[in-house]
């Protein structure tokens, strides 16, 4: 072989290099081995090399194989992306919308009974109706009524009470339904009461009972409701002392009930817890309760 032939596969190696093996092996040969075969024309090569002052014997057309070394430079300059973060993201679950339950605006009137005062054994209920169109304030009447005497009169709960409470309610009202949520109310009431237990002294009398009321009121499936609320203020009562069915030969106390011994007369202040409800409520629509006549016209 003579040191033109030598030149010129050098020239033309060199020449595949540059030109054919690099966009080759970018456009995602991957193989092991790679294995490139090209054939430059006599002509082409001559041509190019001639201008530039070279003299190249080309009176052969070869075929050139380049192995390993390129196509291991051209793996390492550009490495395809990894599959898995393709896979990852086409696989990632959809997060499901959350639909926000829209609030109930409408008036709902409430009708509720406290829990605790049947522990007493005192029947009650209240009443509750918004007030306005804002949704921020409502109203509330109470009235519970124990009057139990039992044993032949050795004891005695008996009660009228009247109550109203003013109440604002917090929170964002257009997010809230009504009648749902925190509450803070101004609340009187006032009543009668006579109380006897077990043969001893007895008190009869008037209070009147002031107090605020911070309490939370939630809704649940759609007309009902649980409300609790603790109140602090002040208790108010005049009373009269008696003595008790104790005075009389037991088994005949009822034939003295109308002549009670009087013995004294006082007055108490108490500043304190003066109210506390845990209230089942039934909420509705007052208009489904008013004949068609009568309702008021949009």
């Amino acid at each position: 072989m003579t040191r033109n032939d030598l030149t010129y596969h050098w020239l033309k190696a060199l020449l595949l290099l540059l030109t054919g093996v690099l966009p080759l092996c970018a456009n995602g040969q991957s193989s092991d081995t790679l294995h490139v075969s090209f054939r430059l024309s006599k002509s082409a090569f001559d041509a190019h090399y001639k201008d530039n002052g070279m003299h190249v014997d080309t009176g052969r057309r070869d075929t050139i194989v380049i192995r390993d070394t390129v196509y291991n430079i051209v793996q390492t300059v550009n490495q395809p992306a990894p599959a898995t973060a393709a896979v990852a993201y086409h696989e990632r679950p959809e997060q499901p919308s959350v639909v926000p339950v829209p609030a109930d605006h409408r008036p709902l009137w409430a009708v509720k009974t406290n829990i605790l005062l049947w522990g007493l054994l005192a029947p009650n209920v209240q009443v509750e109706a918004p007030l306005g169109k804002t949704r921020r304030w409502s109203i509330e009447g109470e009235f519970f009524c124990p009057w139990w005497t039992w044993n032949h009169n050795t004891y005695a709960i008996q009660a009228l009470n009247f109550g109203v409470e003013l109440r604002y309610w917090l929170g964002n009202r257009d997010t809230h339904s009504t009648l749902d949520g925190w509450h803070v109310g101004l609340a009187v009431g006032l009543g009668y009461y006579d109380i006897e237990w077990k043969r001893s002294d007895g008190y009869q009398g008037e209070h009147l009972n002031t107090y605020i009321n911070i309490g939370y009121q939630h809704r649940f499936g759609g007309h009902w409701a649980v409300d609790g609320g603790l109140g602090i203020g002040l208790l108010a009562t005049k009373y009269r002392h008696y003595a008790g069915s104790s005075t009389y030969p037991a088994g005949h106390e009822e034939q003295h009930d109308d002549h009670l011994i009087w013995k004294e007369n006082g007055h108490l202040n108490l500043l304190a817890a003066t109210h506390a409800n845990i209230s089942i409520a039934y909420l509705f629509d007052v208009q489904s309760i008013i004949p068609k006549q009568w309702r008021k016209k949009p």
